[in-house]
């Protein structure tokens, strides 16, 4: 069921029961109104056939008759009688009764209304389609106690009541139907944005991927859809970008070290060389493959930790340790570089030291190796100084060279992969390791921060969170 159709349908079953239940309650309230003015006038009538037969029919007849004959109220099929304590009829007077005798009249005894009605001062009662009303009343002369009864047919009441009745239920019926259609073309109206929004997402091709989304003026649920949409859009072409230059980069990489293996293999084939020749030429090969597995391993590396779904096993784990291991490791790979360690203020007495994290050892580990290598490899003196301190909930480890620095141009690229800063052409290298370091500070949910000054050195400072 589409959105529409779904709004549509809440909105007229809203206004339906909203509208159903207040024409309910005008029609009860309408009922219960009118049977309460019936009521009343029926009460009316049985106090005034009271007093006309106790107090009136003892001095003269004749003006009893006069008085009823000249009344304008008079209502369909009423019937008024007067009875004792026992159950006998007081002063019966056909005259003062215009129709026949009622069907409930025969009821009185059978149902013991006149003991009831003495008990509780008055009772109302419903026969068919007659409306009864008994009424206590006592004899102020002579103390006795008597019973009156007066019911008819509210023939107008009624009927009023059923035309109200049919009233309602038309407006109901044109309400609905009313409310069924602006029901659609309100949702249709609400829901506009949303299909516009659908339309410019379906012309969106991979080829169109810097297009955007246009944004309404208002700043609405709508605005913040379109918003979204357009900060996914810049995602998805920053990644694709990424992806593009990563897969030239890494085919330019590879081509060009099988290109070399395969000149040299070709060149060697063309004549006879000598023993030294040939293992010159085996030795160049060799290294050739050397940095071609290097290669390979670190993208293979950072394939596996820049996926979504990495699913890389984290223990506890002391960084200055890892720092050691990685230290051990450059100065066995060469003897020439030099690696500072420093620790800050640390708290001897805490049971947070301040250098326990979660994490994988063997990724940090690459990460701060990356780190000092290239500290080492572009310092003059081929060193590098690394600071561990900490504050607050927070531990920081810096890496800290001499060398010639980066230009201010290159600092916002050189995470990319395969990105290579101006002044780092001459230097062997591949420019994976900088982008691998990032992904696994990422991993960690760390961050890293690099300052830097040409001809002076640069800072690459990697902020952990402790829990």
């Amino acid at each position: 069921m589409q959105i529409r159709t779904r709004l549509t349908l809440q909105f007229f079953g809203i206004v339906a029961g909203i509208l159903l239940c207040s024409l309910l309650a005008v029609y009860s309230v309408s009922s219960r109104y009118r049977a309460d003015a019936f009521y009343i006038r029926l009460k009316e009538k049985a106090i005034t056939y009271s007093n006309i037969k106790l107090d009136e029919s003892k001095k003269d007849s004749n003006l009893i008759v006069i008085i009823n004959r000249a009344k304008k109220d008079a209502i369909y099929k009423e019937y008024v009688i007067l009875f004792d304590s026992l159950g006998g009829e007081v002063y019966p007077n056909k005259e003062l009764v215009p129709f026949e005798k009622p069907p409930w009249l025969e009821l009185i005894q059978q149902q013991k209304w006149i003991p009831r009605i003495i008990e509780e001062g008055e009772k109302k009662f419903n026969v068919g389609e007659y409306e009864i009303y008994g009424l206590l009343y006592r004899d102020k002369e002579c103390n006795d106690v008597y019973v009156t009864i007066a019911g008819a047919v509210d023939l107008f009441g009624r009927g009023e009541i059923r035309n109200l009745r049919n009233t309602l239920i038309l407006v109901f019926f044109i309400v609905i139907f009313a409310s069924s259609i602006l029901g659609w073309l309100f949702a249709g109206k609400a829901l506009h944005p949303i299909l516009t929004v659908i339309h410019e997402v379906n012309t969106i091709s991979p080829a169109k991927l810097s297009q955007r989304l246009g944004e309404p003026e208002n700043k609405d649920e709508i605005y913040h859809l379109i918003n979204t949409f357009n900060n996914l859009l810049s995602r998805i072409e920053n990644a694709f970008k990424i992806q593009k230059t990563f897969v030239a980069n890494a085919s330019h990489e590879l081509k060009n070290m099988l290109t070399v293996i395969t000149s040299q293999l070709e060149v060697s084939e063309m004549k006879e060389r000598s023993v030294e020749e040939y293992q010159k030429t085996i030795h160049s090969i060799f290294e050739d493959i050397k940095n071609l597995n290097e290669v390979s391993n670190r993208l293979l590396e950072l394939a596996k930790i820049s996926g979504e779904n990495s699913s890389v096993p984290f223990t506890p784990i002391r960084i200055d340790e890892v720092v050691w291991q990685a230290r051990a490791d450059v100065l066995r790979r060469n003897d020439k570089y030099r690696v500072k360690v420093d620790f800050g203020d640390f708290p001897e007495d805490s049971a947070d030291d301040g250098l326990t994290i979660s994490g994988n050892e063997a990724l940090l580990k690459t990460a701060f190796l990356n780190l000092m290598e290239n500290a080492c490899k572009f310092s003059s003196a081929h060193d590098v100084s690394v600071k561990i301190y900490q504050k607050e909930k927070l531990t920081f480890v810096d890496f800290t060279d001499t060398g010639s620095g980066i230009p201010e141009k290159d600092l916002p690229y050189i995470f990319e992969p395969f990105y290579r800063s101006s002044n780092t052409r001459t230097t062997k290298g591949h420019g994976i390791g900088l982008s691998l370091v990032a992904a696994i500070v990422k991993l960690h949910n760390a961050t890293i921060e690099v300052k830097s000054k040409l001809y002076q050195g640069s800072t690459f400072k990697i902020t952990f969170k402790r829990n």
